[in-house]
């Protein structure tokens, strides 16, 4: 045990504080130097400032000498008046107080030291004697009587018989000087005794003849006994004043007359000394700056304990009496140590719980240390509402008494709650149901379209239904699902309004579970599991509300601690906290008094005395003394439902075998439930709330497993209906087959209830069944369906195991991809989902439209044992690409060629043309396919293939399109090499090769060219070879010398050249031809190769009349003159003019034009005509005179 007094500080287990002790005497040390006469030692209460002052007391000693003063045992004003008001706001109170305090303080000093001490002080006390000092004042006494009968020999006192006897002569003056002597020390010390009795006297008052005067002074103690205190500090050595506990009484007025009485002692001549007052004081004995005034330095004690460390103490202090650590949690201890400020309440909660623990443990009684520790604590702060307790009275007691009221007010919240959440469920069922209206309605539109996309209505029960009508009809859209054909009305001429019926052959079940509208209709048909979950918890709190403890109570329904009932009980923060934690609840009576065996609480008795009125059961509720309780029950208590109750059960299922009276009312409860129209009621209330609900049953179940199976799933769909499922899954031993089923269909249920099911049941569970419809949440028990491949291979499935291993919520079925399966890092999954027998229901839910997969998905694909249009259809535009096709099968490389699955380079397209160069259309679709990465340029060139590849894609005019054909064309280095195939290319695709030097100027390619149109766009192109080549062998017609002479590649020599090169006959009958030559000889004279003849020819088939006017010209001038020639030339010109001179009669107008000119000159040098007449802006000619 530890004491409650101010305990010494050490160095060394108290170092912090103990700085305080020593700055103190620091202080001290200084005070006189540093005129330092009042010094305020503060800090909160309990902060330790008794122990700081007597450790310096005891370890300064020789120091200084202390006087301390205590106002400890003086009361208050406040703790006088019994109706709590504050005296100190009264002036005459408070100056009653101060008085008091004076008068204490006064009391203190003088009655402190001995009356020797100060033998002139004015209080007057009680002299006491020993027996010793009586007999010596006797002795005194009678010696001085003696004396005084031997100095003065009296008269009445003489004995002549004595005096004769006594008389020794000269030697009686001897003891007559002695007597003497003696009589004068006694008459000294008598003298001195009442000279010290009477100098302190003081006048009071003066009576006169007609009355009295008063002369006291009404003012302070201290006023009225200022000398009595100077003669104090006077007579003692005193130098140190130590006040304590002056804080309590709230004023700060005798703070002030202790400042001044300190000021007149330090200031007295007569003490001569300086005396330093220390006080210890709270923080907030003054207001601001006030404290600072009063005080000459103040020392601040940091307190040891406060809420922040008070728990650890707590803790240190408990562990110190024996308490294990663990027994208390540190939360608890914490909430609890909140409310303890003070180290001395502290030690003392800590001594009073030890007594407590000793003696209600040896009564053998359970104790929780938490709320015994919380008792104690409660006892400390409010031992007067901790006695009312015991009579059943009191605050807390009120609250606990009320504990009925507060279940009415939290069932009543719990309904409140019940039909918000109703209304709740039902609003979002109203939101959703038109959300799965307009999705019912984009299904159906959409397998319209599938159908005939003008059809109108469908037929469903031999009648036809508008989209509309199935989509806001549950019934006939799963009429609609059940149907493998579709029969329609449609319409097939819009203007005319009319309308057919048909039927489609269409599994409609398949199509919707296909189309992205089933999973979201699924999705949002599920109701609410977070309002589903709050509903179902509500139900069970209403049910279990009655059987919680108060403190449940109290927290979990706030409208219990906001109603006025809990308000009005005027509880304080500690009280509220620690019932709210159920430190303190029903069973207080178990921490505050014995335990007596055979006694039952009242409750209890409440409890039997229902039971035995055959009231309604309350399966909830608590027992405080069950042993007790089950001692009061009588075989006929078990006729009813009443009797019911799940501690009772509980307590008869565990301790049947201690002896047949328990066993029997084991029995008669089990018939009860037997019986009673409640059986499953108190069943499923049972598995809820029994703390071993296993015990009772599982003995239970054992032979009534089918019937009670066949009744609990008839009853209606609620709370109470699942609960007895997962009892009867939980404890229904070895399961049949009928609830396999139902548990594989019921996935969501095993999900909801997954927290109720122990492991190895669990495990039982999943390892039986094989579950159709997963859902997501819940990893813990989708991993263990996972391990054990408990479920059926569906896309939604997939999501589900997909979304868990990833954990993803948001995956869909776009993510069941090979590729997510692969790399899911579940091995589980993998083997389950990519097994050979399931792989191909797995391929049916997988994404295959995802084109993203990696080329080891690829290649699992190719291995696998699909058929190939299912191989085909996954590989389809997968990005994936192989490097080259070893290691594959021919039929496997055919598949990733067919599929675009080889990287395209060219020595893979020249192993394809090796390999499969007959499938033609294999080859091109797979350079198609690739065009772009196969166009770079040189790039095909060298590969081993690479002239049958060209000629392949570019000797045909349909293997590739131009824009193909156009990009593929620079990725080759070869030449055309005299290939036929040059005469039937299209000339885009002609020229194309040409511009790109495929076709190289050489005899054989000329030789194919050679009398086809493609000759002149070859010649054209290679014109420098051509001239220079001029002599080879090349088949020039009119049409190609026609497009030769047109071309701006030649030069006129050059044209000239090829002229010659193909001779006067290619110009016959070709007046186009005619004209250009005609036109190129008209311009370069010299250079003409033709005859006169063939030019007189040429001249005739032309239609140009100014080169023919200058070839004209050059023939006449070339001719030897003949008339008829002349004429002939002349009239081939065809100008009109020139025909008339040839006529030469007529004088035509000539136009003064350069070739006619020279014509005119010509014929008149020819002598045809004889002169030209220049008229003006025309020439006239002149013949000669025949």
């Amino acid at each position: 045990m530890k004491t409650l007094l101010p305990r010494i500080l050490t160095k060394k287990d108290d170092p912090d504080s103990y700085k305080a002790v020593e700055e103190l005497d620091e202080v001290l040390r200084n005070a006189e130097e540093e005129g330092i006469r009042n010094i305020a030692l503060t800090g909160p209460y309990g902060s330790g400032k008794s122990s700081v002052l007597n450790t310096l007391k005891q370890d300064f000693k020789d120091r200084r000498n202390y006087l301390s003063i205590s106002l400890a045992t003086l009361q208050s004003g406040s703790e006088d008046n019994d109706t709590g008001e504050d005296e100190s706001k009264n002036s005459d109170d408070k100056e009653a107080l101060n008085r008091r305090i004076e008068y204490s303080i006064l009391q203190q000093l003088i009655y402190r030291e001995k009356a020797s001490t100060v033998p002139n002080s004015r209080f007057k006390r009680i002299t006491y004697f020993t027996k010793k000092e009586l007999w010596g004042l006797v002795l005194w006494t009678i010696g001085f009587i003696i004396a005084f009968f031997i100095a003065f020999e009296p008269e009445f006192a003489k004995v002549d018989s004595a005096y004769e006897w006594l008389n020794w002569g000269k030697v009686n003056s001897l003891f007559d000087f002695l007597a003497m002597g003696y009589m004068l020390f006694c008459s000294a010390y008598v003298i001195k005794y009442f000279v010290q009795g009477y100098s302190n006297s003081k006048l009071n008052k003066l009576n006169l003849k007609d009355g009295e005067i008063d002369i006291k002074e009404d003012n302070s103690i201290f006023n009225k006994h200022l000398d009595e205190i100077l003669y104090f500090f006077r007579a003692t050595e005193y130098n140190v004043v130590i006040i304590e506990d002056l804080d309590r009484f709230e004023t700060s007025d005798i703070y002030l007359k202790l400042r001044e009485l300190n000021q007149l002692i330090n200031e007295s001549e007569e003490i001569k000394r300086h005396i330093t007052f220390v006080y210890a004081v709270k923080d907030d004995v003054f207001d601001d700056e006030h404290r600072t005034k009063f005080f000459d330095y103040i020392i601040t004690v940091i307190p040891v304990i406060n809420p922040s460390n008070s728990k650890d103490i707590l803790k240190k202090q408990l562990s110190e009496i024996g308490l294990p650590n663990n027994t208390i949690s540190d939360d608890d201890l914490a909430s609890i140590a909140f409310f303890i400020p003070d180290m001395r309440i502290l030690t003392n909660i800590v001594n009073e719980f030890q007594q407590y623990r000793e003696k209600l443990s040896k009564t053998g009684q359970p104790l929780n240390m938490t709320k015994l520790l919380a008792m104690i604590v409660y006892k400390n702060y409010y031992p007067k509402d901790f006695a009312e307790l015991h009579r059943r009275k009191g605050k807390v007691y009120a609250c606990i008494s009320q504990k009925k009221a507060f279940i009415e007010i939290a069932t009543k919240e719990i309904n409140d709650s019940i039909a918000v959440c109703n209304k709740e469920i039902q609003a979002y069922k109203e939101a959703k149901k038109w959300e799965i209206v307009e999705l019912k309605k984009l299904f159906l539109v959409s397998l319209l379209n599938q159908v005939n996309s003008t059809a109108v209505s469908i037929r469903i029960s031999n009648q036809y239904y508008t989209i509309e009508s199935i989509a806001t009809s549950d019934n006939l859209f799963n009429d609609l699902l059940t149907q493998e054909s579709v029969s329609y009305h449609y319409l097939y001429n819009y203007n005319s309004g009319s309308a057919s019926t048909t039927s489609t052959r269409i599994n409609v079940k398949s199509v919707y579970q296909e189309s992205p509208y089933f999973a979201k209709i699924q999705l949002i048909s599920i109701e609410p599991e977070t309002l589903k979950n709050r509903l179902n918890n509500l139900n069970k709190d209403l049910r279990t509300t009655s059987g919680l403890k108060l403190a449940s109570i109290l927290l979990k329904y706030p409208k219990v601690m906001a109603s006025d009932l809990y308000m009005n009980l005027g509880l304080s923060e500690m009280m509220n906290i620690f019932l709210i934690e159920g430190y303190i609840d029903e069973d207080y009576y178990d921490y505050i008094s014995y335990f007596y065996e055979g006694l039952i609480s009242p409750a209890d008795r409440e409890y039997i005395l229902s039971i035995r009125q055959l009231q309604t059961p309350e399966y909830n509720r608590h027992i405080d003394k069950i042993d007790n309780f089950a001692k009061e029950l009588r075989p006929n208590n078990f006729i009813t439902e009443s009797i019911l109750n799940i501690e009772l059960l509980d307590y008869f299922t565990s301790n049947k075998s201690r002896n047949s009276k328990i066993s029997d009312f084991y029995d008669r409860m089990v018939d009860v439930i037997e019986t009673t129209s409640k059986r499953y009621d108190f069943l499923g209330e049972f598995y809820i709330s029994s703390h071993s609900p296993g015990a009772f049953l599982v003995t239970y179940y054992e032979s009534r497993l089918s019937s009670i199976w066949k009744d609990v799933i008839a009853l209606p769909n609620d709370e109470k209906k699942n609960n007895l499922i997962i009892s009867i899954i939980q404890f229904g031993g070895d399961l049949n087959d009928e609830i396999f089923n139902w548990i594989s269909e019921n996935y969501l249920f095993i999900h909801s209830q997954y927290a109720y099911i122990e492991n190895d049941r669990l495990r039982f569970i999943i390892e039986n069944a094989t579950f159709t419809a997963l859902m997501a949440g819940n990893a813990p028990l989708l991993n263990n369906v996972i391990s054990e491949y408990s479920y059926i291979i569906t896309k939604d499935n997939l999501c589900v195991v997909l979304s868990t291993v990833y954990d993803k919520p948001e995956t869909t079925v776009q993510d069941i991809t090979l590729d997510n399966i692969q790399n899911c890092g579940n091995d589980d999954v993998k083997s389950y989902l990519l097994d050979e027998d399931n792989f191909s229901t797995t391929f049916d839910c997988m994404n295959i439209q995802y084109n993203n997969e990696s080329l080891e998905s690829i290649e699992f694909i190719l291995n696998s044992n699909l058929p190939e249009d299912k191989k085909r259809q996954f590989l389809m535009g997968q990005e994936c690409r192989r490097e080259n096709i070893i290691g594959l099968t021919d039929e496997q490389a055919m598949l990733m060629y067919e599929c675009n699955l080889i990287v395209p380079t060219w020595e893979n397209v020249s192993i394809l043309y090796e390999k499969y160069g007959s499938n033609i259309s294999l080859v091109l679709n797979f350079i198609k396919s690739n065009c772009d990465s196969l166009s770079i340029e040189k790039s095909a060139s060298g590969v081993e293939k690479e002239i049958e590849l060209f000629d392949l894609l570019f000797g045909s005019n349909e293997h590739l399109t131009f824009d193909e054909y156009v990009s593929l064309n620079k990725a080759f280095r070869c030449d055309v090499e005299g290939d036929e195939y040059l005469t039937t290319l299209s000339k885009e695709r002609f020229e194309l090769l040409l511009r790109n030097r495929k076709i190289p100027f050489d005899k054989e390619n000329i030789a194919v060219l050679n009398g086809t149109e493609r000759l002149s766009t070859y010649l054209i192109f290679w014109n420098k070879k051509f001239i220079e080549n001029i002599d080879w062998d090349y088949m020039l017609s009119a049409e190609v010398c026609l497009v030769l002479l047109q071309s701006d590649r030649f030069s006129t020599e050059e044209k000239l050249t090829i002229i010659r090169k193909a001779q006067y006959p290619v110009t016959q009958n070709n007046e186009s031809l005619s004209n250009i030559v005609l036109s190129i000889f008209s311009e370069n004279l010299d250079g003409i190769s033709y005859t006169i003849a063939e030019l007189r020819s040429l001249i005739k088939q032309s239609s140009l009349l100014v080169p023919k006017k200058i070839i004209a010209n050059h023939v006449l001038i070339a001719l030897d003159y003949n008339e008829n020639e002349f004429i002939d030339v002349l009239q081939s010109i065809g100008d009109p003019s020139f025909t008339a001179i040839s006529e030469r009669h007529k004088k035509p107008k000539i136009d003064k034009t350069v070739p006619n000119l020279e014509l005119l000159k010509t014929l008149k040098n020819k002598g045809f005509i004889s002169s030209a007449k220049d008229e003006g802006e025309y020439m006239r000619p002149n013949y000669f005179k025949s």
